[in-house]
């Protein structure tokens, strides 16, 4: 009876002892497969990033060949006639026309009735003209009185030069700024003068 006790109690040990080994083999191998699975998931993830990293690049250079290319495109031709004076391009018309006409003319010319961004470029542009003839700006104030914009670009003009006791509108009728031995001055938009044109619209 002893005997028979003791080799069930053998056959249970024996049992217990195979099924916690089956237990613990399986926990290892799901440990393991779980490993697997987390190394497949990093492996998959850092194979989508490497081709969404490669699209970018892609992207990256089709735009700085964009950029290039319009960059070019942007490069502007001078019209004839026209001269490089200071860091821009001028051209000085010989006939007088009245302050609308020569906006018209500027534009048949390839150009825009210009405007001066600085003293530097007044100075160049002065040693171009004839002291005694009196030449047309884009520079006006005929939308409101003394806010002088650009005919071109329509931005305030940040440099003004005035001859002494300018500007003066008078008789409300003088919006068009005109030029004479480097000095700005008020008159009539009828008035002839020669237009001065740039060949940027910049300014």
């Amino acid at each position: 009876m002893f005997k028979l006790a003791a080799v069930l109690f053998s056959l249970l040990a024996a049992v217990h002892e195979s099924n916690l080994a089956e237990h613990q083999y399986n926990a290892i191998e799901t440990e393991n497969e779980w490993k697997s699975s987390l190394e497949l998931r990093f492996q998959n993830l850092q194979n989508s990033m490497e081709r969404q990293l490669s699209d970018i690049k892609e992207i990256l250079r089709s735009i700085k060949a964009s950029i290039i290319t319009n960059n070019a495109s942007m490069v502007k031709c001078i019209p004839p006639n026209f001269e490089p004076i200071g860091d821009r391009y001028f051209y000085i018309e010989e006939e007088e026309t009245n302050w609308y006409d020569a906006q018209i003319k500027c534009k048949r010319n390839g150009g825009f009735l210009a405007s001066i961004k600085n003293g530097q470029e007044l100075s160049a542009l002065s040693a171009k003209l004839d002291g005694d003839a009196r030449y047309w700006l884009g520079i006006n104030d005929r939308q409101r009185k003394g806010d002088f914009l650009s005919a071109t670009s329509g931005k305030n003009n940040s440099f003004l030069k005035w001859s002494p006791g300018e500007p003066d509108s008078w008789n409300d009728r003088m919006h068009c700024v005109g030029l004479k031995n480097g000095l700005m001055a008020m008159h009539l938009c009828e008035n002839k003068r020669h237009p001065i044109c740039q060949a940027d619209n910049e300014i």
